[in-house]
């Protein structure tokens, strides 16, 4: 498997389900997961993005340990992708605007936790492993991003 066809393969595992699962670090080492709404950059190969506010633990999570893992997976719950990678926060204005016009229409219960735009923070998980994973048939592939 190549990068483009695992990153193909994310793309439509989101287009089928519209969410992933983000798992990161608490301060007491252990994992955490959550539901997120996460896409895939046409000219920002090798990453996923997704949005958080700076008021949410997971933000402070990130600070602490940037090691996150994303399960993606379709309803029919017959495919299903794993990404490793490192995780930045980053509250650049365009890159804001770059994902909310990607994401922005998904995000629903985001605004209902978070009233205030102004705490947005981008979330850029730079992939450094990714696995796809076939559950009736056993089949795994695996592709290394570094």
């Amino acid at each position: 498997m190549t990068k483009s066809q695992f990153l193909i393969e994310i793309e439509s595992l989101l287009e089928n389900a519209k969410t992933a699962i983000l798992a990161t670090v608490d301060r007491d080492g252990s994992p955490r997961m959550r539901w997120m709404t996460p896409a895939i950059l046409k000219d920002r190969a090798g990453a996923i993005y997704a949005v958080t506010s700076l008021d949410f633990d997971k933000r402070r999570q990130l600070e602490a340990n940037a090691s996150v893992q994303w399960m993606f997976q379709n309803k029919g719950l017959d495919r299903i992708a794993y990404a490793d990678g490192k995780a930045n926060l980053i509250e650049n204005a365009s890159m804001r605007a770059e994902v909310l016009e990607e994401i922005g229409s998904k995000l629903g219960v985001f605004w209902k936790l978070n009233s205030d735009a102004g705490s947005l923070v981008v979330v850029e998980t730079i992939i450094e492993r990714g696995r796809s994973f076939l559950p009736m048939t056993g089949e795994s592939r695996i592709v290394d991003f570094n």
